[in-house]
């Protein structure tokens, strides 16, 4: 079949990914863009390959397959997922503590507090410490801000509750609105998470990579 050149509207049944591993103890999964972004312009390149632009501009390139039944005319990625427009850069490389967006908008002066106090304990201690911040302070936000401030290798998030380990792997898997702030750049990548169901096998190789961040619930 002859390749297509003008865009067509292309929708997918799932959120864009880089990774999307299901292993014995979790899920790994790395997204390409939010997970509401399911719409985009496409061109058929043939071969069940299409170049994807999103309503923002940013372009992938992707193979995918045609859904029929309660699906028709949606689409399933079935291969890797490039982006095409910029490459990805580390999300340590455009991190901004003071970062503001057009609006004004930016981390609030606690979480900033916070941050630098957790940064000047790193600079000295290895030991524990601990973050006190008042309610609707944005603690969930000044969590994801300390993972790159201190440029870790991996981070592991302990919740009390499955509710909370979904709510904050969700807000972890995108930055939560750390991009919307100008804390960090729009083509910052987004980190691998993994969110344990039990516990790792002995000899289990997850493969998690650097900037991994591992989500587990407390016995």
């Amino acid at each position: 079949m002859e390749a297509q050149t003008k865009p067509v509207r292309f929708e997918l049944v799932d959120p864009l990914f880089y990774r999307y591993e299901k292993t014995k103890s979790g899920l790994l999964t790395q997204l390409a863009l939010g997970p509401s972004d399911l719409v985009f312009a496409a061109v058929d390149k043939g071969d069940n390959t299409y170049d994807l632009e999103s309503p923002s501009g940013v372009k992938f390139s992707a193979s995918a397959r045609k859904l029929k039944g309660k699906n028709k005319g949606k689409f399933q990625i079935i291969g890797d997922v490039r982006r095409t427009d910029i490459s990805p850069t580390a999300v340590y490389d455009s991190f901004k503590i003071n970062g503001e967006n057009k609006d004004g908008e930016r981390l609030r002066p606690a979480q900033v507090g916070a941050l630098y106090a957790l940064l000047s304990h790193w600079s000295l201690s290895q030991e524990v410490a601990t973050v006190v911040l008042p309610t609707g302070t944005g603690k969930t936000e000044t969590m994801l801000a300390a993972s790159i401030a201190d440029q870790a290798k991996r981070t592991l998030v302990v919740v009390p509750s499955i509710e909370l380990k979904d709510q904050i792997s969700e807000k972890f898997a995108n930055w939560g609105i750390l991009r919307k702030l100008g804390v960090i750049a729009d083509h910052a990548l987004n980190p691998s998470v993994f969110v344990m169901q039990k516990t790792l096998g002995s000899n289990e190789d997850l493969n998690l990579g650097s900037g991994c961040i591992v989500f587990q619930r407390a016995a």
